[in-house]
């Protein structure tokens, strides 16, 4: 249950509101129009 409203809260704070710091757009259009590589590694939750 927790872990379901986490993830919901993540996805709203990163692809859905917008931050004022970011000139009102989301991280992720932020990230999207800048161009930049992120470096940022994607978790890997297979055995290893």
């Amino acid at each position: 249950m927790f872990n379901q409203r986490m993830a919901e809260y993540l996805v709203l704070y990163n692809s859905k509101r917008p931050h004022k710091s970011l000139e009102l757009m989301t991280p992720v259009d932020y990230i999207l129009r800048e161009s930049k590589n992120c470096n940022m590694w994607w978790t890997h939750t297979s055995p290893v």
